[in-house]
C-alpha cells in the first residue's frame, strides 16, 4: 500500500505592517476601543454613567472656576502690583552708609 500524500499546508495570511507616524495613535485607540467594546456590557456602562455624573460636573465646574478666576484676578489692580515670585519679595539689606 502506498503512503497517502500529505495535505498542503494552509495558506498563511500576511501579517499587517506595523503602523507608523500618526497611524500609531489611531491603531492604539482603535485596538483599545475594540477591547472595551468586547468587555464592557451596556447595562454596566449606563449604570456607571448615571452615578458618575456628579463628579464629572463638579470637576468641570472647578475647572471653569479656575479659568475664570485667573482672568478676574488679572483685572484687579492690587493683585497686578503684587509680587509674582519669591525673588521680588526678597528685601535687600543695605549698609548704614547707603542710607
Amino acid at each position: 500500500m502506498a503512503p497517502e500524500p500529505s495535505p498542503d499546508p494552509a495558506p498563511v495570511a500576511p501579517t499587517p505592517a506595523a503602523p507608523s507616524g500618526p497611524d500609531v495613535v489611531g491603531a492604539i485607540v482603535s485596538a483599545a476601543a475594540d477591547q472595551v467594546a468586547r468587555l464592557v456590557q451596556p447595562a454596566a456602562a449606563t449604570a456607571v454613567a448615571v452615578t458618575f455624573g456628579f463628579p464629572l460636573v463638579l470637576t468641570l465646574a472647578v475647572t471653569v472656576f479656575l479659568a475664570v478666576q485667573h482672568r478676574l484676578d488679572a483685572r484687579d489692580p492690587k493683585l497686578r502690583l503684587a509680587p509674582q515670585s519669591n525673588v521680588e519679595t526678597a528685601v535687600r539689606f543695605r549698609e548704614e552708609s547707603e542710607l
